[in-house]
This record gives C-alpha cells, sequence and structure tokens, in this order.
C-alpha cells in the first residue's frame, strides 16, 4: 500500500488512476488524483482537535470547514469535534483516521491494518463503517491479519514473499484461516500476507500493472492480509 500512496517507491510495475498514470507522482498528487490512505497506527496529530487531524486531508474549502458528507458519515466525530487527537480511545482515533483519508473525497481507499490493536467490538465497528463506506461507492483496498475482516471480502488473494499463492472467492473467516494454516504458519501467526478483493476480476500477474479508477476492473471492497 505504501508504494501505491507512493511513501515507497515501486520497485516496478505501474499505478494508474484511471487514465492518469501515478507511478512516479509525489504522494499528495496520487491523493489529489483520489486515491486516499489510512495508515498502520492511525498516524493522527495528538496535538490537534479532532476537527483540525480531519482538515488536514481537505486540500482546501472556501469556509474551512468539513466536508457536509463526512459529518453525516462520523457523526460521533462531529460531536467530539474539538477535543485533541491523542485524547481519544484507539477506535475513535481510527475513525478521525479514515474521515481524513475521506475528506478529499477518493476513488480509492486504502487502509492499513484498521482493526490493529483494537479489541473484537471496536474492530467489528471499523469494518461495519469500512463497509458502509463501499456501499456509498469507495472502493476499498484493506491490509490486515484478522480472517473474520476478510470475510467481509468476495475474493481472497494470499501473497508470500510478494508472489501470489492462492485466492478464495467469497470467503468466509474459517476457510481463509484454513487457507492460511496450508500455506504456513510460523510461531502461532501466519507468514504470508494475504490479500482479499471484493468484486476484482481474475488475479493479475506479478509483473502487471496496478491499475485503479476507471480504467480497472472494480474492486469494491478488498483487504490484504
Amino acid at each position: 500500500l505504501k508504494a501505491v500512496i507512493g511513501i515507497l517507491k515501486a520497485r516496478g510495475g505501474s499505478v494508474a488512476v484511471g487514465t492518469e498514470d501515478v507511478t512516479r507522482k509525489p504522494s499528495f498528487e496520487r491523493v489529489a488524483a483520489g486515491i486516499g490512505y489510512v495508515p498502520q497506527g492511525r498516524m493522527i496529530f495528538p496535538y490537534l482537535t479532532v476537527e483540525e487531524n480531519i482538515l488536514t486531508g481537505v486540500e482546501s474549502t472556501d469556509d474551512n470547514t468539513i466536508p457536509k458528507y463526512i459529518n453525516e458519515t462520523f457523526p460521533v466525530l462531529r460531536d467530539m469535534r474539538r477535543r485533541k487527537g491523542g485524547n481519544l480511545s484507539g477506535g475513535q482515533q481510527q475513525r478521525v483516521a479514515i474521515a481524513r483519508a475521506l475528506a478529499g473525497s477518493p476513488r480509492l481507499l486504502l487502509a492499513d491494518e484498521p482493526t490493529g490493536n483494537l479489541d473484537s467490538l471496536m474492530a467489528r465497528q471499523v469494518l461495519d463503517l469500512l463497509e458502509s463506506i463501499n456501499e456509498n461507492g469507495t472502493t476499498i483496498v484493506m491490509v490486515t491479519h484478522d480472517p473474520r475482516g476478510a470475510a467481509y471480502a468476495d475474493r481472497v488473494v494470499f501473497l508470500a514473499d510478494g508472489a501470489l499463492v492462492g485466492e478464495i472467492l467469497e470467503p468466509t473467516a474459517d476457510s481463509v484461516l484454513e487457507r492460511m494454516k496450508e500455506i504456513g504458519v510460523a510461531g502461532g501467526k501466519p507468514t504470508p500476507h494475504l490479500s482479499i478483493v471484493e468484486k476484482a476480476p481474475p488475479p493479475l500477474p506479478s509483473s502487471s500493472p496496478t491499475e485503479t479508477g476507471d480504467n480497472a476492473p472494480r474492486a469494491d471492497r478488498a483487504l490484504l492480509l
């Protein structure tokens, strides 16, 4: 995901949003092209208020206010907009990170371990939130090691050492966990990474370009484990 958003340099292939090739563009231009990013660990600003944190995801507004659809999607954050980011719970901080990424109206939302370090109830609430965002038309690619999160997708693609090693259509938590065990477990944890993509085409070879947007086959919800 860091290569897609431009934090890390891609070692091969390309990244495109619609007809626009953004492979060589900096992160802020990729965001402007329609990619949103929720980093692992949330990475919100602890000394900024909720409102100020969300506004960092908006390039510019006439009245310097949070877009209406963000307030409608996150009513709890609207009520605590004056609170400092560092005074929020982990789940609240995750909502702020997601709201910040959505503030720029992305076509593609990248979410890196969004349920990490959250209890099971809060993790489910975050996954339900992402599902709702997806149903409203935003493509989501998510990285996670949680088979329960994987069950939210329609297609799971397993990756190990940068190579595709398997996939599951219409996954369940049990089927994902079983495949993870088949691929290999070290220290009780799966060694490979997995990607889960909803309503996606057959897997591309590892050397193929990565496309997002209008020219890419629609992947409505994706999770990478």
